[in-house]
């Protein structure tokens, strides 16, 4: 449950976007400014970084290491967070380079 209060501390609970570019060796994802300043706001200690370079191999390896979770180490190591404190803002979403959402990972919603 979110008290007035809190949402006043967080700011508005929406995901945090990645954004992710190709290039021929491997694709390159970054934090969009809205979420940056959204992370900063919430967690100011933690260590963002300005991308993440993964190159075709690396991210086979992920994906072979990690499974469906890979996205989650993506997400984990652009922004220094926990899978608790990313889901805290509203989990996370990460754009193709067409723009489309390649995938998301978003908290659950009990019915009340």
């Amino acid at each position: 449950m979110i008290l007035a209060d809190d949402e006043e501390e967080r700011g508005p609970v929406a995901p945090v976007d990645i954004y992710a570019t190709q290039d021929s060796d491997g694709f390159t994802y970054a934090i969009g400014p809205t979420s940056r300043e959204r992370i900063i706001t919430v967690f100011p200690h933690t260590k963002l970084r300005p991308s993440l370079f993964l190159s075709t191999g690396t991210q086979q390896d992920m994906i072979q290491q990690h499974g469906e979770n890979w996205w989650e180490q993506v997400c984990k190591l652009l922004t220094g967070l926990t899978e608790e404190q990313v889901f805290s803002l509203g989990g996370y979403r990460i754009f193709h380079p067409n723009s489309a959402v390649w995938h998301e990972g978003l908290p659950e919603v009990h019915a009340r």
